[in-house]
């Protein structure tokens, strides 16, 4: 049985109203001539896409990001390669675009419903192309996952976590989770809390954190740190302060390495000054004094 008669047999079973009867030049009778001619049509067609795709590279390399460059390039090469392709079709099949139609249709539909993860990730690949949410080097939280980006796909998008380990991030999740990018922003606010005794001064606190952030290189000066009574607790009056700092170096080593000693050196500062942290205490008062001297005696 030769190919066409098992398309006929298929077409006929599944659709028999058509009945469907092939022409005897089907499929077409082809020469080493029109091979010849497909396949030089593609290669055309392939070095087209690699020069398109150069001269993208440096038109627009000073301009556009490097995912974005990256993204245009591919699309031109493969519109490009598949414009080759079907303009180089009708010389293999010269009369059967029929059956072409039914194999690219067919193509369409199994991918259609075999891979419709596939497509939902390729498109919003093209959405980031144009959104473009994130970009290269951007420290974000997808959902679960968070990281520094270091590459963006078509299909999916690579993150490198604080531990160091890559992640793949399916394009679509970008968009059906919620997104949050800390350096969409030039700067980040950072908000710390301190308690200190009631005995202890509040004003003279906040000047003294006042003038201690001003000696920070990297706490930005606009806008400018707050150092405030934020709140009365049961053992402890709270002092909030409000740092911003520069988006891209708070996630460095440096960055790290500030969170970690910053309070050190609010709580050495305020100890030097006779100011001291407050840490949760009771106080139990006896309202009958029989029962205090009952303590006092040994006898309860």
């Amino acid at each position: 049985m030769t190919p066409v008669d098992l398309l006929t047999g298929i077409v006929n079973k599944t659709m028999p109203q058509l009945n469907f009867e092939p022409d005897p030049d089907f499929i077409g009778r082809i020469s080493i001539a029109e091979v010849l001619i497909f396949f030089i049509i593609l290669a055309i067609a392939f070095i087209l896409g690699k020069v398109v795709a150069i001269y993208l590279k440096k038109r627009y390399s000073h301009q556009m990001k490097k995912e974005r460059l990256g993204l245009l390039t591919t699309l031109a090469r493969l519109a490009i390669f598949l414009i080759g392709f079907f303009i180089a079709a009708p010389a293999i099949f010269e009369t059967s675009m029929f059956f072409l139609g039914l194999i690219i249709a067919g193509i369409i539909v199994a991918i259609a419903f075999s891979s419709a993860k596939i497509l939902t990730d390729f498109v919003a690949g093209i959405a980031l192309f144009y959104d473009h949410p994130i970009r290269i080097g951007d420290f974000v939280e997808i959902g679960t996952k968070s990281g520094i980006v270091e590459e963006i796909r078509l299909l999916s998008t690579v993150l490198r976590t604080d531990n160091g380990v890559y992640v793949r991030v399916p394009n679509d999740e970008i968009y059906t989770t919620d997104l949050f990018n800390y350096y969409a922003n030039a700067a980040r606010r950072y908000d710390y809390d301190v308690g200190i005794r009631y005995e202890d001064d509040a004003g003279k606190a906040v000047e003294l954190l006042v003038k201690l952030f001003e000696g920070y290189t990297h706490i930005l000066k606009n806008p400018p740190p707050e150092v405030f009574v934020s709140s009365f607790d049961s053992s402890s009056v709270q002092i909030k302060f409000r740092l911003w700092l520069p988006s891209i170096w708070v996630n460095t080593i440096d960055g790290a390495s500030f969170n970690t000693s910053v309070l050190q050196d609010v709580k050495k500062t305020l100890e030097n000054n006779g100011i001291q942290i407050a840490f949760p205490q009771q106080v139990v008062w006896f309202g009958d004094e029989t029962l205090i001297k009952g303590f006092d005696r040994g006898h309860l």
